[in-house]
């Protein structure tokens, strides 16, 4: 199925992962379990979960029950910072192309591209995990 909108497959696991751990603040979770949980690839899964690691937002557990976790309150953790911790900096694009053809005055969509940049930085800086963990968080929908 095709959408307009898209955020990368590192993005989005980092996200969910993140949700995972912040309705489960008590427990820690694998990267194989997360990978199972979220029905994704565990080499990816790894791979996202050391970044986000590195970056100060997970710690580490050790032992037969270890895996990750939350290093930092869900209530002070940004979607925004997940996904830039990710991808690198949100920036506002003014075209479809990677490299601009029409210097940013799109005829196509005008104002709809600074309209959606808008609205997506709002929403990634204003929601937190906490926000988002206080949902009933469901696996294998026909919408994700």
């Amino acid at each position: 199925m095709s959408s307009i909108f898209h955020i990368s497959e590192a993005a989005a696991i980092g996200i969910h992962a993140a949700l995972l751990m912040a309705r489960t603040p008590d427990r820690s979770w694998s990267a194989r379990r997360t990978a199972e949980t979220l029905q994704i690839s565990y080499d990816h899964c790894v791979r996202v979960l050391h970044r986000l690691k590195r970056g100060g937002l997970l710690r580490s557990v050790r032992g037969a029950e270890g895996g990750f976790q939350l290093a930092k309150s869900p209530e002070t953790i940004s979607v925004l910072e997940i996904y830039e911790m990710l991808e690198g900096p949100l920036t506002d694009r003014r075209c479809l192309f990677h490299t601009a053809k029409c210097a940013g005055k799109c005829p196509l969509f005008g104002g709809l591209m600074d309209s959606v940049n808008r609205q997506v930085r709002e929403s990634f800086t204003k929601t937190t995990l906490a926000e988002l963990a206080g949902g009933e968080y469901e696996t294998n929908s026909e919408n994700d």
